[in-house]
């Protein structure tokens, strides 16, 4: 994290332009993230407003293929009163 911090970056991932970036430690510089068959990057259905419900504790995002993902958006992802309807 060191390396990522001197080079002015703040977080190990990113998005520039609208892509998905990562922070290359060999290269010293970002690098795109190619899409990898069987992994979803959960950042990028939000970007897309793929957010079929929320409140203050939880969010759910549709990942394509009738899916969802229930993110939970509490202090330490505790399920509390705020999650049901």
């Amino acid at each position: 994290m060191t390396s990522v911090l001197a080079s002015g970056q703040k977080s190990f991932y990113r998005t520039e332009n609208g892509a998905l970036t990562y922070f290359d430690l060999a290269a010293k510089s970002p690098a795109l993230v190619t899409d990898t068959k069987g992994v979803i990057f959960l950042q990028s259905p939000q970007d897309q407003a793929r957010i079929v419900q929320k409140n203050s504790g939880a969010r759910l995002i549709d990942i394509g293929d009738g899916m969802l993902c229930c993110e939970f958006r509490s202090k330490m992802n505790a399920i509390g009163g705020d999650m049901w309807p």
